[in-house]
This record gives C-alpha cells, structure tokens and sequence, in this order.
C-alpha cells in the first residue's frame, strides 16, 4: 500500500525532526510537512528535514490553521501524487500514539474497517502487470480528478490495447471489466471460481427470499456490446502467471475447478481439476477476490487478538476485545461487508460501552 504522511505544523521545536525520523525508520517514503507560517525562531526543524529525500515542505507565508494546512496538502497529493492508496495525517509534537490514547481516553472503539485484498498465491506472482483491484481503480479515479475528468497517458494503470484478466465475480470485478473496455482493452476475461447460478429463480429459492440468480450487471453488459459475449469463465481460477524475459506479464496458466466435499470438516469445497490447465495471453491481471480482515499496523499497535481471517476477535455477539477497554466493531470485527451492517454493529458496541462505563444502559436498539 503506497501512503502519503501529511504534517501540519506552527512553530514546531526539535520533536518535529524526531517524528519524521520515526516515520523514516517505519517505512514511509513520502512525508508531506505543511509550514504553516512558523516564524524565524523556528525554522531549523524544517531546514533540517527538507535534506531528506522523503521529504517535502509546502509553506502558507502566514498561519492559516491546521484545517488549511491539511487542506493544502490534500491539493498537493491530488495533484502530484495520483498513484498513492491514501494518507495519513500525523501531528509534528509525537503525541498520538496507541499508549497515549489507552491512557488519554475511558473506552477506545476501533473500526478502521478490513481493507486487505486476498491475493492469489500462485507462482509468477511477482510479475509486473498484477494489481489489486482497488489499487487498478484508484489510480483511474484519481487520474481523473486531477486532470479536469480526462484521463492523462501514464498518470493511471491503463488497461488500453492490454488483454486484461479479472479474477472475481463480486461488484469490484464488474467495476473492473467496466473500466478496462472503457480504457479500450483488447480483450477482458473475468474469472470466477463458483458455478454459474442459474438464470431463474429454482423451487429451492422462492419467493420472497432474495433471489440466487445469475446476474449480468454493467460490466458484463458491456463486454457482450464490445465483444461479442460475456466476459465470465465460471470455475475457473489462474494456476500460474507467465512472465516474459523482461519480468512482465504475458500469459496465464487457467485450470478449472470441481466441487468436492471435505471428509474431515463435511465442507463443500472448490479443488482444480487435473489435466483441464489452458493457457490464455495476459497482459493486465486485476486481484478482486475479496477482502480479508484489517490492517496489522492497527490491531499490532493495540495488541488486539485477530482471528483466522485476521477480524479483531471478540466472543460471539460482544464488542469488547482480549485489551481492556477496548472495543471494535463494524468490517474490523466481522469482516468486510455492507454499511447496513457496519452502521448496526456501531449502535451496539455504543449500548455495549455505555454499559461498561455506568453499569448499566438505557440505550435501546430495535
């Protein structure tokens, strides 16, 4: 994940050189420091970090505020720094850490949601040409915003001319294929490794239940304009990605699956198919097979336990995690999901942390 660090600063003191040098040694490769019209007195933090090649220093000639200066910064990312997944903002006096807010504060929420991509372990992995998903949309998103909503040659990934493979069948995937054929793709190929379901409702699936059917959203809908036909290639999934002599993708080794069932857990999985491999041209590989769990910086940084899609564990239906006082909620605690969700977990991890404090509650959730 590619980040930018923003910080805001006034009249900062030698604190500011010991944050950007944590930050250094953490990693971060691109810090963004806003003089927000510090005096004479106080310009050697910023002359002493503007030697480091991490480092840049935009300067407000007079103080304008912490909200401008942020402001100010986010400007400047847009405009220079269309390739970066996000920022983050970081005071210059080294205050906030996860110790200081468990001390600082009663009770501490994390929902900092479950933005870790699954990948696909499969040899040739490290070829370049394969992205995440988000990462593939981004790029084009910010380009665009950036560039008076034209798309500039070499400001995004660029599917153009490209044969593009999607692996995944979820909304991302369809976003994905959407936007190759807008970027003028030569061919796309959407991979999902789940049986095709059917195109009616089955008696196993009436009505008023939400109906299990094959849906063919825009992306797909736009392929079959394009090209011809669907996109889609069901139980299916890459064996091997094939890279030339230069370490660029070129091709990818497909096999397809079955379903079999588990004799030791009764579970009912997807397992290739010997001898059914085929290998297809590949020059864009785009990663949409969900999301794992959360952040490791976050729950690393408060000690939290993780389970096995590394969600911040908790008992099953309670908020509060293995820390004392800390609770979680929302795709941080039961993996990525829909809003709805997220916004119901976040009324009972506040009925929860109000019990915890006053010993009891009067908030009521319907």
């Amino acid at each position: 994940m590619k980040v930018s660090v923003i910080i805001p600063s006034l009249n900062p003191d030698e604190k500011l050189i010991c944050v950007v040098d944590s930050l250094r040694e953490a990693g971060f490769d691109d810090i963004i420091l806003v003089n927000d019209g510090s005096d004479e007195n106080h310009m050697e933090p910023f002359e002493h970090v503007s030697a480091y090649p991490e480092c840049t220093i935009l300067t407000h000639e007079v103080n304008k505020g912490k909200g401008r200066g942020l402001k100010t910064a986010f400007e400047y990312c847009i405009k220079n720094r269309p390739d970066i997944d996000g920022v983050v903002t970081v005071d210059g006096d080294n205050q906030h850490k996860a110790a200081d807010i468990l001390k600082e504060y009663d009770r501490v929420i994390l929902a900092c949601g479950a933005s870790n991509p699954r990948d696909i372990k499969a040899p040739g992995r490290d070829a370049q040409g394969i992205y995440f998903a988000v990462d593939f949309l981004k790029s084009t998103t910010k380009a665009l915003w950036a560039n008076d909503m034209k798309l500039k040659t070499g400001s995004y990934i660029s599917a153009k001319g490209k044969n593009v493979i999607v692996i995944g069948g979820g909304d991302t995937g369809n976003d994905c294929v959407g936007t190759s054929i807008r970027h003028g793709a030569k061919s796309v190929l959407q991979l999902e490794m789940m049986p095709k379901a059917p195109d009616e409702r089955t008696p196993m699936n009436p009505w008023p239940e939400w109906p299990r059917v094959c849906k063919t959203d825009y992306g797909q809908q736009e392929a079959i304009a394009v090209f011809g036909s669907d996109p889609r290639v069901y139980t299916t999934t890459v064996k091997e990605f094939v890279k030339d002599k230069k370490g660029n993708l070129c091709k990818a080794v497909l096999i397809k699956l079955e379903s079999k069932t588990d004799g030791k857990t009764g579970r009912k999985m997807m397992v290739p198919v010997e001898g059914s491999e085929y290998t297809v041209d590949a020059d864009l590989v785009l990663i949409a097979a969900g999301f794992l769990g959360s952040q490791d910086y976050v729950t690393k940084a408060f000690g939290v336990e993780v389970n096995e899609r590394t969600n911040v564990k908790t008992e099953v239906g309670k908020y509060s995690t293995n820390v004392k006082d800390v609770f979680t909620a929302g795709d941080m605690h039961r993996g990525q999901s829909l809003v709805v969700w997220a916004i119901r977990e976040g009324r009972e991890v506040a009925r929860e942390v109000d019990e915890s404090l006053m010993g009891y509650t009067n908030l009521y959730i319907q």
